[in-house]
């Protein structure tokens, strides 16, 4: 009750409180000049960018030698962590690198110098958190290669300013860079990809900044190994950088870091060449077997041709670079035309022997049965796997020959055909044709092994990082 009365009797008094008046000429325009004000007068300690610089210090303006007036020299250091992910499909792979730039400025004091009279701090060097870097010049690193960088962050981000003796300074922070890849798939799964991950500045000529690596440029882990590569990370040229040309005629110096992927080849070797090779196999035992069993020679054969068909379809899916010819598909293709070239021989040997039918059965009906005379079974006689020998007594001019099984591709009415010289042309061709494919299927099949192995395995082996190095530069 007692508050109440005294709010009611100010309102009805009327009591207006006047604003006080704001001098804005005193106010700092500048916000970091309003944080560097609010910091000097904190606890009575000066703004870090005063305490760490000299008068005069212009933070637009890169560093240069006092004396030669060159510009100033930045060593970059890097330290190979991790890899994240390589997606082929989308050409982009995710690194995690420590980077470190190092550069002089002589417009910022000596380290002994600012922490002098303040125990308990090393005189050699002053890490301090990477904000400092909104106050004092840093170069301004350019990732051209780089779809995403990004730096983790749990409290602050993962990056500091190191403030050393005779106005050296370092900038050091941890990237996880989405960078872009140019891959190509044609000796697939025999490839070997190498991405470049180039370091530049954006704005700054070679008048203004240079760039090189440190004598310890890289450091970390250079062999990695992942899923599907083997990974090593190097520096083409240490102690150099190259000079690219930008579209306003401006130069840049350009320091490179190379990422050189090797693929695993043991789990295509089991998965795929392993069967398919097996497959191709079974096409060329199927043409062992006698045509007495044409039929389920023909269900063996077209089943081998439909799984490496599934197998080709399932690679050509999974595989990445679906618009390339690449050599997985070369070698598949290859096994599918072999398969299907057994196909072929038992239709056509099938097609032969139906003409020895027909034949006979014309021949037949052309001459009286007191004839025929009997006669040595050509397929037997020629060491065919089709028939069996027969021999009959009796003589004559004309001849036959008889078969027997329920399992023989002939659908004739009679058992015996007649052996004219037609028949026997047709027949010799069955024979000719079921000897030459087992012995041509298996000699051809391994040209193709020694042919296709040779060249592809052979630069497989010999591309190296350092070859490739050499290509690109």
């Amino acid at each position: 009750m007692c508050i109440q009365s005294v709010v009611l009797s100010e309102r009805q008094a009327g009591n207006q409180t006047e604003p006080v008046p704001t001098n804005e000429t005193n106010r700092p325009h500048n916000t970091t000049e309003a944080k560097e004000t609010q910091n000097s007068t904190k606890n009575g300690h000066e703004s870090p960018a005063k305490l760490l610089t000299k008068p005069g210090y212009d933070i637009r303006r890169p560093p240069q030698d006092p004396i030669s007036g060159r510009p100033v020299l930045v060593h970059m250091m890097a330290f190979a962590d991790f890899i994240e992910t390589v997606n082929e499909q989308a050409g982009e792979m995710v690194v995690a690198f420590f980077f470190r730039a190092e550069w002089n400025d002589s417009r910022v004091r000596d380290v002994s110098e600012i922490l002098h009279d303040k125990p308990g701090y090393r005189k050699d060097m002053l890490p301090m958190s990477g904000r400092l870097k909104e106050t004092l010049w840093v170069p301004d690193l350019y990732m051209p290669m780089a779809r995403r960088v990004v730096i983790p962050t749990i409290h602050e981000p993962a990056e500091s300013v190191t403030v050393m003796k005779h106005g050296s300074v370092a900038y050091s922070a941890f990237f996880v860079i989405a960078l872009k890849c140019e891959m190509a798939y044609v000796d697939y799964p025999m490839d070997v990809q190498s991405c470049f991950l180039d370091v530049m500045s954006y704005k700054y000529s070679l008048s203004e900044m240079e760039l090189k690596w440190h004598p310890d440029s890289l450091q970390g882990h250079t062999e990695i190994v992942t899923k599907h590569f083997r990974v090593t990370i190097s520096i083409p040229r240490v102690n150099s950088s190259y000079i690219i040309e930008n579209a306003d005629g401006s130069k840049r110096y350009v320091i490179r870091l190379q990422i050189f992927m090797k693929r695993h080849l043991a789990f295509h070797l089991v998965q795929t060449y392993l069967p398919s090779a097996m497959l191709v196999l079974i096409g060329w035992l199927s043409l062992l077997v006698p045509l007495d069993f044409a039929y389920g020679r023909m269900v063996l054969s077209v089943t081998t041709l439909l799984v490496l068909v599934s197998i080709f379809v399932t690679n050509s899916q999974m595989a990445p670079g679906v618009n390339e010819v690449k050599a997985l598909d070369i070698w598949l293709f290859m096994c599918i035309i072999f398969v299907f070239s057994a196909i072929v021989d038992c239709i056509a040997d099938l097609r032969f022997l139906s003409m020895v039918e027909k034949e006979s059965q014309i021949a037949g009906e052309e001459r009286p049965e007191a004839e025929l005379a009997p006669v040595v079974d050509e397929r037997a006689s020629s060491a065919s796997p089709v028939g069996q020998r027969q021999s009959l007594a009796g003589g004559g001019s004309s001849a036959y020959i008889r078969f027997h099984g329920s399992n023989t591709p002939f659908q004739a009415d009679k058992e015996v055909l007649i052996a004219t010289p037609a028949v026997l042309k047709w027949l010799r061709m069955a024979v000719f044709l079921e000897r030459s494919m087992t012995i041509v299927y298996p000699t051809l099949f391994i040209l193709l092994v020694a042919i296709y192995w040779s060249i592809f395995l052979t630069s497989y082996n010999s591309q190296t990082a350092e070859s490739r190095t050499a290509d690109q530069w």
